[in-house]
């Protein structure tokens, strides 16, 4: 009989009253119908858990109550269930019912169909609020006449789940368009509405069965509105395919309601609704939206919700206002009465003297709180709804400002901060203004306020405001803690003068132009000249640094004071102010003298070094310190410039250095140069002992006139000139510093291409050590899990929840088999795994290789090719003292030949290698490169075009990886053009040019084209050379002002040459580049591609793993037991279901999949990111942080209620030394707990552990650590009573080897003594002569039998000996060539387990009758021998050795092609599961629990694949499906468009193509169907499309893997 269906349904019923009694009841009222609702529908409840009360902090709480549901089989009745129970509860008010949540994959279909012309009844945008659904905007044609035959007023929504932007929904409708004719009538036309919703978009899905015979709705909550692309057409039926769609910001057509008319919608409409919602057709059945639901579900990896919505509707258009009670002003302008009144009663004026200036310091909180008003508003309807609709509710929330910030101005503003945090990471908010009540009665209990550290001050940080704009909204952020720059020290020193922006499109990434369109150029124009009003001041654009453009962001800076506004407005009545900025064009004067600067891009680049995040020194440089010298230069660029070998690079005194150190309180450290900014220079100052002694031998001899300098700046330094004002510091960027270097993949490509035209043996030896460094990072994850020292020191990385030093080895907590722990742990090594498979970092031993800062050899000793290298061996002091000679200690000179690149590297002649030699003049520098003053060219110049201003070099002195030459450098010299410019037209230009880049930055998208196409072709191929060119270009963009050519998007000839370039836009895309899902793949026979394939098979073995990992039982460690705990069980189990309710809750809200990932904050993957946060490296504040702050919360609010009956944490625990937070119940260890509090932790840890046994949920178990002091008091009193104390600490894989060895000779007892004696192996003479040197060793060495035993068994359950030429006898032999060391290890441990046993040797020991009992091998080695060979099965050593000889044996045999790699993959597995989940799954023994027989099916992500043009599909699938066991499988073509008749027929098909199986079977079948391109091929043009199509059908088609 097979397994029913089952799952869990969730209720959630809103606070709707204040009397707990009156909820409880109505509940209880509300599902009384729902079993027999259910019971019609052929589902039975199994269980009803308790009611809990989830409290998500600081928002309204919600009643949850979960039943768990069996069913024979799921299905499309689901949703009539729904509809029938929620039609019962129609009675009640709509605050009052529940939303219903479906858990479990089980109530859905596993299908992966895409479903395309869906027909609808309309969409909608709106925002639930309180139970109700307040449309916003509705586009519907009910009143229309609709022509069964034509597109014209029909809405369809295509469900391409096989695709990104999965949802499109599409329509076509009349509007009206003006045209070109002199009497500019308007004539009516057809126009095609597109709207796309991106799946990862998708935050909620709401089913709204629509109870009162309406049709049903699925509402989606979006993080960002859809897009919308419009299209104007003639009376074309199939021109919804045709692709001319443009962006727009909402639809121009019209709402009618009745006899209403509310006009075209307002950009809110659209921009500020949550909710994006879909009614289907009426002809749509029950059972096509429960197919499509499926899909969502699965798609989305988004519980689908249930829930009765009714709705209002509240438009934005152009006809109805929003807000009645404010019809023309922004609800926060300083004339709209209401805000005016708030204003003057919390801000009168209030004048200070600050800066020698009579000041209103109001103003300053004035804005700040407005920002913060308008900063919530920015949030859309999901804010505006409960306060703008209603004008009491806006006057409320006024009020409570009022209140609270006349009792702690600074508590409200952090308050208001907290709310607007709230409001981006939460789903359910409830109240606003209760929300902000709570917050604020909570900071002053707490009397917490934001704001600076003393200790960020002194570093140099600042608060500053950033704002988002995007084509349809502008987000505001709280303001946020970044290192300052020089213009906010001097311009902004309340931080409300400044603005930081960015650009980004709605789902917030960088806007592009191919998918922004002309919306693009609208809005950053818009931003640009028009600036922006916040917080009742005009802001406008004033500059940006390099690395801000490139992130597309800039500086905005307040354009006017209310002062010079209105002296404007004296002197022009009648003018516009948009180009008056007096503030702005003040700022840049005082910056520095810009004019002189030959182009415009240039311009930008000079002013923003102002903006450069850098700290002041607190060391001034006076005009007498300071002066300039002469560049070092010589040879001559291809454009005739002269190069210049100290760019950028200048000097500064040991003395001044000392100074600037203990200044900035770096102790006795003295870094060996600094990145500074100083006015108009900028750079990197390096120390220069010569100008100490000139100072000494002055003062010696009383020299006077002579000017003694700190600091020596080049004219490669000074790149404007800057007003000299008295006390001016250096700034700091940067310092040397010990720094630890890794490869990447442009590095890693070079050093395998370069080595590989070098030589085999170049190539070999490189490749190997790559490998092999890899290997080493791999064994670092099997130490975590298995050695306690190594698991310890990486529980400590993570959040500090519990003191893990305090559970202690020696009163037995071994955490590296804890199952909690060891979850942290996972989750970590698969957050690692993936990083990998992204970025294919592979670190350089610290021993071997450092990143370093360049500077020039001011002694002049060093030769071309020749630098200096000296580094801190410690790499973890970052701050290493110097000796009286002025030398670093534990420092260590570099000699011999270095492997030096700098990052990105990307043609052959950027990794280079130079001699490195030890110069005693230069000794004083340390963590720092020293190039040479002399020679053809600069070496720094050699490698990607670099120079010495704050560059870092990759330099590697590891003698396995330097290349035997080096390579021809590239040309890197780009011709400056100066390009003469009207000063008038500056901000004209400055804006142009900024848009020009924002459309035309194509730095990323050229890097990964040269990558992918270098992998094909070659680095030296054509193709890569034109786009090195081309990636030098947009590198320089930013100041040349000249962007490189688009890319090449199809093969072409050569004119000259005729030689066949392909496409610079490559055609497929190698398997080592995630995130593809547009182009075919192709197997990458590189080293990159070798590399990824190793990493993925680790994380493919993990995935299984954590799929099987919650089918085990967890086991109660017994130790943690005191009599009488039973007394607080129930309390304990309600505590706990509370506590995973809101777990539970937020790893919902953010797709967080387990535990293990939330509580070490190591998140693979997650949805519902803070708006830009994420990718903003300036700072600090991010989901990842938001999602820890909130997990430290949830713990410390459970562990203040634990201690609570107890008179609280303060009165049961000791503050910890140096702790600084003495309100954190973190921050308290309870040193002796009393028997009651030791049953209480017992209880907490016993209820939660049992309840993980036994529920079907996803597995929490943080909650029984929470009391984790008690836990070890308890466990030392009991492990100290325990006459057999056990010390914990061991290996947890030996532990559970050695007891599963155990059992299995048990429950095997018979076999295993009939397999000792060995005879039933021998088949043949061949064989004979093996078993007998078998039997020497099984009798020489006791306990060995047991391991054969057992490694032989694990073959033969995986078939590995059938038919196969190594033979089990064979098998045993190479386990003994193993253990003796005749085979490397995978860990490269020489010590051998035994030593290899000679015939005579044994034959004497034999005859020696004195010779006594040998001691046999011990558990633990037996264990050690088995995990150990597992190990090296599974390894790379092993896959990848050439021959495999038994003659170390006196066995003549030997095998040479290979024959042994069939235990690789399946070691591999057995490794990592053992290694993982301590399970040998393989060898199953009676005491194993019973395990579902059935393994998970899973749906990967589609990929794409290319085919011949006529071929049949449906055998392809079948045999896809033969070869690999995958149990479904569906193809489609990838382009929808017919193909034109004019258009030469393709030869060659794409298709989409979807997979669910088991994750081997998928496996297998990308391993089929993918083809690895052949490196060195004559095929050209569209004949690689077509062999490589034809290879991948004839693998497919005859199973070739």
């Amino acid at each position: 009989m097979s397994e029913r269906s089952h799952g869990f349904i969730k209720f959630e019923f809103p606070e709707f009253d204040n009397s707990l009694q009156v909820i409880e009841g109505s509940i209880d009222t509300m599902l009384l119908t729902f079993t027999s609702v259910l019971r019609k529908y052929e589902i039975e409840i199994k269980s009803r858990q308790e009611t809990q009360i989830v409290e998500e902090q600081d928002c309204d709480c919600f009643f949850e109550i979960n039943f768990e549901v069996e069913s024979e089989q799921f299905d499309h009745t689901i949703i009539d269930a729904m509809h029938d129970y929620l039609s019962d509860l129609n009675v009640y008010v709509p605050y009052q019912r529940p939303n219903i949540v479906l858990h479990g994959s089980d109530f859905w279909l596993r299908t992966l169909d895409c479903h395309t012309e869906i027909p609808l009844a309309a969409i909608y945008f709106g925002n639930i609020q309180g139970g109700t659904y307040f449309n916003h905007w509705q586009v519907s044609f009910s009143r229309e006449n609709i022509s069964s035959r034509d597109m014209l007023h029909k809405i369809h929504a295509e469900f391409e789940f096989d695709k990104t932007d999965m949802i499109t929904v599409q329509f076509q409708c009349f509007e009206e368009k003006k045209q070109k004719f002199e009497d500019s009538r308007k004539q009516k036309v057809r126009v095609n509405y597109q709207l796309t919703i991106r799946r990862d978009s998708i935050r909620r899905i709401i089913v709204d069965p629509r109870v009162e015979g309406c049709n049903t709705c699925v509402h989606f909550e979006v993080n960002c509105p859809p897009l919308i692309r419009k299209g104007y057409i003639d009376n074309d039926k199939s021109s919804f395919h045709k692709p001319f769609y443009e962006r727009q910001k909402r639809f121009d057509c019209d709402w009618r309601n009745g006899n209403v008319n509310h006009g075209n919608p307002q950009d809110a409409a659209i921009a500020d609704s949550p909710f994006f919602t879909i009614e289907f057709h009426k002809e749509i059945s029950t059972k096509e939206m429960y197919r499509v639901l499926s899909r969502l579900r699965s798609r989305t990896k988004v519980l689908i919700e249930f829930a009765n919505l009714p709705s209002i509707d509240v438009p934005m258009g152009s006809h109805y206002p929003y807000n009645r009670w404010n019809l023309k002003k922004s609800p926060t302008d300083s004339n709209a009465p209401i805000f005016r009144e708030f204003l003057k009663e919390i801000f009168p004026p209030k004048y200070e003297i600050v800066d020698d200036k009579l000041i209103d310091v109001n103003e300053e909180r004035k804005f700040s709180i407005t920002y913060l008003i308008e900063c919530l508003l920015s949030r859309g309807a999901i804010v505006k709804d409960q306060l703008l609709l209603n004008e009491q509710h806006w006057k409320n929330f006024l009020e409570i400002i009022i209140w609270y910030y006349r009792n702690d101005n600074q508590l409200c503003e952090a308050a208001l901060e907290d709310l607007v945090h709230l409001i981006d990471g939460r789903k359910r908010i409830g109240s606003i203004l209760k929300c902000l009540d709570k917050i604020c009665q909570k900071r002053e209990v707490m009397k917490l306020v934001n704001g600076l550290t003393e200790k960020e001050s002194i570093e140099g940080y600042q608060r500053v405001r950033k704002v988002i704009f995007t084509p349809t909204r502008v987000i505001y952020i709280a303001p946020e803690t970044i290192m300052g720059n020089r213009v906010l020290r001097k311009f902004d020193k309340d931080g409300t003068r400044v603005l930081r922006v960015t650009f980004r499109d709605d789902n917030n990434k960088k806007m592009r132009s191919n998918v922004t369109g002309k919306l693009l150029d609208r809005t950053a124009n818009k931003y640009l000249e028009h600036g922006v009003r916040i917080a009742n001041r005009e802001y406008g654009f004033l500059g940006c640094s390099n690395s801000q453009m490139r992130d597309n962001g800039a500086y905005f800076m307040m354009r006017f004071t209310d002062k010079q506004l209105d002296r404007f407005y004296k002197c022009n009545p009648t003018a516009s102010n948009i180009n008056f900025k007096p503030k702005i064009d003040e700022v840049r004067f005082q910056l520095g003298r810009f004019s002189e600067i030959e182009n415009v891009p240039k311009l930008m680049a000079r002013l923003g070094q102002c903006f450069t995040q850098s700290r002041l020194t607190g060391v001034g440089l006076g005009r007498d310190d300071y002066c300039s010298t002469y560049d070092l230069t010589g040879g001559r660029a291809t454009n005739g410039s002269e190069y210049t070998f100290s760019d950028g690079v200048g000097m500064m005194s040991y003395q001044f250095a000392q100074e600037v150190s203990q200044a900035m309180q770096f102790g006795k450290a003295v870094p060996s140069c600094f990145q500074i900014r100083f006015r108009g220079n900028k750079g990197v100052i390096a120390i220069e002992p010569f100008l100490d002694e000139i100072r000494k031998w002055a003062l010696v001899n009383g020299v006077t006139s002579m000017k003694m300098a700190k600091c020596l700046f080049r004219p490669s330094q000074i790149k404007f000139q800057a007003k000299a004002i008295s006390g001016d510091q250096i700034e700091m960027v940067k310092f040397s510093s010990a720094v630890l270097v890794a490869l990447n993949k442009p590095f890693i490509n070079i050093l395998d291409q370069v080595s590989e035209m070098q030589s085999l043996d170049c190539h070999k030896r490189i490749t190997s050590r790559i490998e092999e460094l890899m290997d080493r990072q791999i064994l670092s994850f099997a130490k975590q899990m298995n050695e306690e020292t190594f698991c310890r020191n990486k529980l400590k990385e993570f959040p500090r929840r519990i003191d893990i030093d305090n559970l202690r080895t020696m009163w037995g907590f071994t955490l590296s088999s804890e199952p909690f722990f060891r979850s942290l742990i996972k989750a970590s090594i698969k957050f690692s795994i993936t990083k990998q498979l992204c970025k294919e970092q592979i670190q350089i031993p610290s021993e071997l290789g450092r990143s370093m800062l360049g500077v020039v050899d001011e002694t002049g000793r060093l030769q071309y090719g020749q630098i200096f290298v000296q580094y801190t061996k410690n790499y973890k002091k970052k701050l290493p003292p110097r000796d009286s000679n002025n030398k670093v200690h534990g420092s260590e000179i570099v000699t011999g030949t270095v492997l030096l690149t700098k990052n990105p590297c990307i043609v052959p002649g950027d990794v280079r290698i130079f001699e490195a030699v030890d110069i005693p003049e230069l000794h004083h520098m340390c963590d720092v490169v020293v190039f040479p003053q002399h020679g053809p060219r600069p070496h720094p110049d050699e490698m990607a075009g670099s120079d010495l201003d704050g560059d870092e070099y990759s330099v590697i002195w590891d003698q396995e990886l330097l290349l035997e030459r080096n390579e021809e450098p590239f040309d890197f010299a780009v011709e400056k053009i100066k390009v003469p410019y009207d000063r008038e037209k500056l901000d004209v230009l400055m804006r142009e040019f900024y848009v020009t880049y924002l459309k035309l930055d194509s730095v990323g998208q050229i890097s990964n084209s040269h990558l992918h196409n270098s992998d094909q072709y070659g680095l030296n191929s054509r193709v890569c050379m034109d786009l090195a060119k081309k990636n030098c270009q947009a590198v320089d963009f930013t100041k040349s002002g000249q962007p490189p050519d688009p890319l090449e998007t199809k093969w072409r000839a050569d004119p000259v040459t005729f030689e066949v370039i392909p496409p610079e836009n490559p055609e497929r895309i190698p398997d080592f580049h995630m995130g593809n899902e547009r182009s075919p793949m192709y197997v990458s026979p590189r080293l990159c591609g070798k590399l990824f394939r190793e990493f993925q098979a680790i994380d493919n073995v993990i995935k299984i793993s954590e799929e099987r990992d919650e089918q085990y039982n967890i086991e109660l460690d017994e130790t943690i037991f005191v009599t009488g705990f039973e007394r607080y069980m129930e309390s304990a189990q309600k505590q706990l279901s509370s506590y995973n309710g809101q777990l539970r809750s937020i790893m919902e809200n953010y797709g967080i999949r387990s535990e293990g990932e939330i509580m070490s904050g190591c998140i693979v993957e997650m949805r519902n990111r803070i708006s830009d946060k994420d990718q903003d490296d300036m700072s600090f504040y991010n989901t990842n942080q938001m999602i820890e702050t909130k997990m430290t919360s949830l713990v410390c609010k459970f562990r203040e209620t634990f201690f609570e009956e107890f008179g609280g944490f303060t009165v049961k625990c000791t503050l910890l030394p140096n702790a600084y937070d003495n309100g954190n119940c973190l921050n308290y260890r309870c040193e002796d707990p009393d028997q009651e509090v030791r049953k209480k932790a017992v209880a907490w840890y016993r209820a939660c552990y049992e309840c993980a046994q036994s529920t079907r949920e996803v597995r929490k178990l943080s909650f029984a650590w929470i009391a984790y002091d008690v836990i070890a008091k308890v466990k030392e009193t009991n492990v100290l009573n325990n006459e057999r104390m056990q010390i914990g600490g061991a290996n947890p894989m030996y532990t559970f080897l050695e007891e599963h060895r155990k059992q299995y000779l048990i429950d095997h007892d018979a076999d295993f003594k009939n397999f000792c004696e060995l005879d039933h192996l021998i088949t043949g003479e061949k064989s004979k002569e093996a078993i007998s040197i078998l039997k020497i060793y099984l009798e020489m060495i006791p306990g060995l039998d047991s391991v054969f035993f057992m490694l032989m068994r694990w073959g033969e359950s995986l078939r590995l000996f059938d038919g196969k030429p190594i033979k089990i006898y064979h098998f045993f032999l190479m386990f003994i060539l193993f253990a003796t060391r005749q085979l490397a290890s995978a860990d490269g441990n020489a010590e051998p387990f035994f030593k290899i046993i000679e015939k005579e040797e044994y034959e004497k020991q034999k005859r020696d009758s004195s010779r006594g009992n040998i001691d046999p091998l011990t558990e633990k080695k037996r264990s050690d021998m088995m995990v150990k060979f597992f190990q090296f099965m599974g390894c790379r050593k092993f896959r990848k050795m050439s021959t495999l000889s038994f003659c170390p044996l006196n066995f003549s045999s030997i095998f040479m092609r290979g024959e042994w790699r069939i235990f690789h993959e399946s070691a591999l597995k057995t490794y990592y599961n053992i290694l993982f989940n301590l399970r040998f799954e393989e060898l199953p023994v009676s005491s194993d629990p019973t395990i579902t027989a059935e393994t998970m099916d899973r749906e990967c992500e589609p990929f794409v694949i290319e085919l011949p043009e006529n071929i049949n599909v449906n055998d392809l699938i079948n045999n896809m499906k033969k070869h690999t066991n995958v149990s479904t499988v569906k193809m489609r073509r990838q382009e929808k468009n017919p193909i034109n008749d004019k258009a030469k027929p393709k030869t060659t098909v794409r298709y989409i193509v979807s997979v669910s199986g088991t994750l081997e079977s998928i496996q297998m079948l990308k391993k089929l169907s993918a083809v690895t391109i052949p490196i060195k091929s004559h095929w050209e043009g569209e004949e690689v499309s077509q062999q490589m199509a034809s290879l991948c059908y004839q693998k497919v088609m005859n199973g070739e893997f």
